[in-house]
């Protein structure tokens, strides 16, 4: 009745397009918020994407060719290990990638030409600098980190090795697929040759360069072992075409246990779940509820004291060591601004700055500070005590870098709320003057509860990401947050006795759930109105069925 008939194009694309309106006002409630506070993270800066050299496309067929990708082994020439496991697919898989492209390209078959489309796209991205640097000059486009297109590559290469596999069972008789198998594990075997001959010792770490050189030999053992495979199915195809079953087994059970081989060594596993070392317990012990970050002298590789960042949550430590896609950019800018040093890496989402003194540690509320061991703590803090590191790794292990003794030190007057005098002249004070801690009643990610009491007027500073959603009440009336250093919240408070509350409802999530409520009722609706309409037609034919039958 609109014009748009139930043809192949019209009517899916108007479904389509229903769908996603649909979905999207179903997921409002989460959607809206979640957009709010990522326009104010560091996902809208630009990536600066680290452009990866030739060398890393080794990193296809290869795991663990410049260094086992374990924390604590070393990784040879400064490998970012995201780039070895995001890559690897095998060798078997390039292969049978490459028999899916040529022979795909020859039948004109559409779904093969695009996904090699998405491949070559998606390895220019990673591999091609000038393609890289255009699409990080390019608005909004800029914001994405082009190092993850490792992982669509990867994708799309197993879905063209499942093309290939298709290739050598189901068309056994194609006089094609055996030369192509042969010819591409036959080059394969002249890549491994040549690396072997000429590559084999190049770059290694000064440390040990000998053992360097066994640990890369090692790394050249399963593609050995599927370019074996490979060459042999291939000779047995081209004897005997009926055998493409069992050439394509083979060559499946060899890039599984490829797979399985090269990811195990990423993956640990307990049956005590994650039992606390003693360095953690002690750690608990002596911070109890208060917020610790890191000092200035971290061993080299960013900020590897305390606990790794995310899995602090598992011991409930509060830890200024944030690995966050969306935290706000405003951590890095004010952290610059107040004292000209950098907070972390924005590429990486990873907000960890180092603390010097006892000022900048009160600016964000941290109450401890973690320091190598033999290195001064922040100026104005107090050693608490000295924190024993146990090496996690084995002595087989001589590749590991054994963890050093951290110090712990408090900083006097830092809490995540602290009560701050009003000078004589009613100005505000400093950002970093030493407050009177106050306890939060019952924290959570929602919900903050203080009581104050003070015979003057005072400052409350909270240390809270001041982002939108956040309202405050004092003794039951609503009461005015103001931004405190850019990034966190403080309040006026008047003489007396006071319980402030503090709770998180951002208007967005509010308009979501009427706009998830009015999506809910319209499927209802188009969902009884089908049934209906269907009803009536049925109804509709059984009485003309009914007066042909009269007639």
């Amino acid at each position: 009745r609109l014009g748009l008939g139930t043809g192949p194009i019209r009517r899916p694309v108007l479904d389509l397009g229903l769908a996603t309106v649909a979905g999207g006002a179903l997921g409002a409630p989460l959607l809206l918020p979640a957009l709010q506070l990522t326009a104010a993270s560091v996902r809208t800066t630009t990536t600066g994407t680290p452009l990866l050299p030739a060398h890393d496309m080794l990193y296809l067929i290869f795991s663990g060719f410049d260094g086992v990708p374990v924390a604590g082994n070393y990784g040879f020439g400064g490998a970012y290990f995201y780039n070895e496991t995001a890559a690897y697919v095998g060798i078997v898989a390039a292969v049978l990638a490459l028999v899916a492209v040529v022979t795909g390209i020859r039948l004109r078959r559409h779904e093969v030409i695009a996904a090699t489309a998405v491949v070559v796209v998606m390895g220019a991205l990673a591999y091609l600098a000038p393609v890289t640097r255009l699409a990080g000059s390019l608005p909004l486009i800029g914001e994405i980190s082009w190092l993850r297109a490792l992982m669509p590559l990867s994708l799309v290469l197993a879905v063209l090795a499942g093309m290939g596999m298709d290739a050598v069972v189901r068309y056994p008789r194609s006089r094609s697929v055996p030369p192509l198998l042969l010819g591409g594990f036959g080059a394969a075997a002249v890549l491994l040759a040549g690396l072997w001959l000429f590559g084999r010792d190049g770059g290694l770490p000064s440390f040990s360069p000998s053992l360097a050189a066994h640990v890369r030999a090692e790394s050249f053992a399963w593609p050995v072992v599927g370019v074996t495979v490979g060459l042999a199915g291939a000779a047995l195809l081209w004897w005997r075409f009926s055998a493409g079953r069992v050439v394509g087994s083979a060559l499946l059970v060899c890039e599984a246990l490829f797979l399985v081989a090269a990811g195990s060594i990423q993956i640990a596993s307990s049956a005590n779940a994650s039992p606390p070392t003693p360095a953690i317990t002690a750690l608990q012990r002596a911070i109890g509820g208060a917020t610790v970050g890191t000092g200035a002298n971290p061993v080299v590789g960013g900020c590897p004291l305390g606990i790794t960042p995310a899995a602090n949550l598992t011991y409930q430590v509060h830890e200024l060591d944030l690995y966050d896609p969306i935290v706000p950019k405003s951590y890095f800018t004010t952290w610059r601004r107040e004292t000209g040093t950098s907070a972390g890496n924005t590429v990486l989402d990873h907000f960890c700055p180092p603390i010097t003194t006892a000022t900048e540690a009160r600016l964000l509320g941290v109450g401890y500070v973690l320091e190598a061991a033999g290195h001064r703590g922040p100026s104005g803090s107090v050693f608490v005590t000295e924190l024993r590191i146990t090496n996690p790794y084995p002595a087989s292990d001589v590749l590991a870098r054994p963890p050093s003794n951290e110090d712990l030190y408090q900083i006097p007057g830092a809490a995540p709320a602290t009560l701050t005098p009003i000078p004589s002249g009613g100005a505000r004070p400093s950002p970093g003057a030493p407050g009177r801690p106050v306890p939060v009643i019952d924290p959570n990610p929602a919900r903050w509860r203080i009581v104050t009491v003070a015979s003057t007027a005072q400052v409350l500073r909270l240390h809270l990401t001041n982002v939108p959603g956040w309202h405050a009440t004092i003794d039951g009336r609503p009461l005015d947050l103001d931004q405190f250093s850019g990034i966190m919240f403080q309040a006026r408070l008047p003489p007396g006795r006071h319980v402030i509350e503090l709770h998180y409802w951002p208007k967005a999530f509010a308009i979501g759930l009427v706009l998830a409520l009015g999506s809910l009722l319209a499927l209802a609706g188009a969902l009884v109105g089908t049934h209906l309409s269907r009803r009536r037609r049925r109804m509709d034919r059984l009485s003309e069925n009914l007066g042909t039958l009269d007639r």
